[in-house]
């Protein structure tokens, strides 16, 4: 086997252990931290406190407001963004899936144990 196979081999199988992935969203998430004010400065708003599964919250300072949506169960949930927000003024921000939708409507699909973070406008 080459040495460029298995360098690809290794660099694969690296990017494909769940806590590679883990370690990457960390990192991103220290480094958006020290470049993004809102996410230090900005004032905390819990929304829908009762909810157990779905954890959201605004972070908001003069300039910039972040919605953040997580999903804590293993399960995919539709969960109605659009009781707490206008539906069409959010932009994806950051994700821990890839796939995340790049806006959201009245209703978003939480993929298990997603993450999503919206920058409003």
């Amino acid at each position: 086997m080459t040495t460029t196979k298995q360098s690809m081999q290794r660099h694969l199988s690296k990017i494909q252990n769940p806590f590679f992935l883990i370690i990457r969203n960390y990192k991103k998430l220290v480094q958006l931290r020290h470049e993004v004010p809102v996410i230090t400065d900005g004032v905390y708003k819990l929304l829908d406190a009762d909810n157990e599964k779905v954890y959201t919250y605004l972070r908001k300072n003069e300039d910039e407001t972040l919605l953040v949506i997580c999903n804590f169960t293993k399960e995919t949930i539709v969960y109605p963004v659009g009781d707490f927000v206008e539906a069409s003024q959010g932009t994806l921000f950051i994700s821990n899936y890839d796939d995340a939708p790049q806006q959201y409507a009245d209703a978003i699909e939480l993929k298990p144990y997603g993450a999503y973070v919206y920058e409003i406008k």
